[in-house]
């Protein structure tokens, strides 16, 4: 049976960076930034359908 993660631990930063944004995105909501503006700047950062 095999005991090792399939997971990369090469991945690890990225999938960091990703909760780091959507932690972002969250605190931005709850200020009020409208969903428009988040969705402008989640774009400009080269990402769709967040």
């Amino acid at each position: 049976m095999r005991q090792g993660s399939f997971f990369p631990s090469l991945l690890e930063p990225r999938r960091r960076a990703e909760r780091a944004l959507v932690a972002v995105i969250q605190e931005a909501y709850v200020h009020g930034v409208s969903t428009r503006k988040v969705d402008d700047l989640v774009q400009v950062l080269g990402l769709t359908g967040v």
